[in-house]
């Protein structure tokens, strides 16, 4: 794990975890149906992470390092 994070407002929580992992088989295809728990969660390649819409910068300063 890279990071922890939690919030709390009036209106809502939030946590969010950043943490590095590797798939264990690399030729087993990635889930494409987001659910519940994975809402526009996706795997990324260094150069792909440009062209992410994303809500905070946090991806990119951790790409960088690992």
């Amino acid at each position: 794990m890279l990071s922890l994070q939690f919030s709390q407002k009036k209106s809502h929580n939030r946590l969010r975890v950043i943490f590095l992992a590797t798939p264990i088989d690399e030729s087993q295809k990635t889930k494409s149906v987001p659910d519940y728990e994975s809402v526009r969660a996706c795997w990324v390649r260094l150069e792909e992470l440009e062209g992410l819409r994303l809500r905070a910068d946090e991806p990119k300063i951790w790409f960088s390092y690992v």
